[in-house]
């Protein structure tokens, strides 16, 4: 009976996350595009933020908007999931981006999505705030079958509002070289290094 109940207790433990309150993790989504002048300095805008705050911060750099169209001979980065976001966080332009897709009261626009400037300031608010819930994350992928398996784990360390909530997995693909339009540097790059490029 005793074993019975250790292997139960056991077999729900918590093995890929903790069970304290932890603050939140940061994702900053960039809207950008190939043919958008201003984003190479998005770009190092939030390169600069993950160097301070290390892996705590998480990229995705989403093509979309007109700035991602490609021109003549020029890669395709866009998703099928980029006009959504676009229009879920009111994305007038690009770079525009959204801190773990909350409204911040500082930002002008009133959208979710805002400029550059206001990037730093959301990541140092949401960086203070506590998390509802920790979650990890584990992967393993068959390259014979190329079948990726992720577990996700999640603890609650709080009430959440709402009755249903969802988990949503990124592929993001670094390293990607390519054009890139730069009117910091008054040139169309023909080796801009691309990454943390959604792709599904």
């Amino acid at each position: 009976m005793v074993i019975g109940l250790f292997a139960l207790q056991t077999s729900f433990a918590q093995t890929l996350t903790e069970t304290y309150p932890k603050k939140r993790s940061i994702v900053v989504e960039e809207f950008t595009g190939v043919n958008c002048g201003y984003c190479p300095e998005g770009h190092d805008i939030v390169n600069s933020l993950q160097e301070i705050y290390g892996d705590e911060l998480n990229i995705i750099n989403v093509h979309s908007t007109g700035f991602a169209d490609p021109g003549p001979g020029q890669p395709d980065f866009r998703t099928e999931y980029g006009p959504a976001f676009v229009t879920e966080f009111g994305v007038t332009g690009a770079p525009a981006g959204n801190v773990n897709r909350l409204l911040y009261d500082f930002v002008a626009e009133g959208t979710i999505a805002m400029g550059r400037g206001a990037w730093s300031n959301a990541v140092e608010v949401s960086s203070q705030m506590d998390a509802p819930a920790n979650i990890g994350v584990e992967s393993s992928f068959d390259e014979a079958t190329r079948e990726l398996t992720v577990n996700v784990e999640v603890f609650y360390t709080a009430e959440m509002a709402e009755a249903n909530n969802y988990i949503q997995l990124a592929f993001i693909e670094n390293g990607i070289i390519g054009p890139q339009e730069d009117y910091g540097a008054g040139i169309m790059h023909t080796d801009y290094e691309h990454n943390a490029v959604l792709r599904t």
